[in-house]
């Protein structure tokens, strides 16, 4: 008689938990994509608001795990050719690739929030 005789599986919980993964990874994504959103944005060339003003974050779904951070909407030819003219000038503390500097220089510290708030979210 084989040791595992007297034990029986009462539930099988597998699908449940990775669904609370899920779920906590898709919230601490969209808090991270609203961090870097908000970071950016103190960048961000400003003159009218523009293009603070059509900042978004498409937000990460449990069946989809990514989060994306952008500009654009009725601005999106306008804000592609502030983020990439490096040559022109901006008020100071303003910036051409604003968003891209936003994710390389505060990503590390981002990414490390979203995998804590992950954690905290498991409990």
């Amino acid at each position: 008689m084989s040791k595992l005789a007297n034990i029986r599986m009462v539930r099988d919980h597998r699908e449940q938990v990775l669904r609370q993964v899920r779920e906590a990874c898709a919230e601490a994504l969209n808090d991270g994509a609203a961090e870097l959103l908000r970071v950016a944005n103190t960048t961000v060339p400003y003159r009218e608001g523009i293009l603070s003003g059509s900042g978004n974050v498409e937000k990460a779904t449990p069946s989809d795990l990514v989060a994306k951070v952008g500009y654009g909407g009725a601005a999106s030819a306008y804000a592609a050719r502030q983020h990439e003219e490096t040559g022109w000038r901006h008020a100071p503390g303003r910036r051409s690739k604003w968003l891209e500097l936003a994710a390389k220089e505060d990503g590390p510290r981002i990414m490390r929030d979203v995998a804590e708030r992950a954690r905290g979210r498991l409990g």
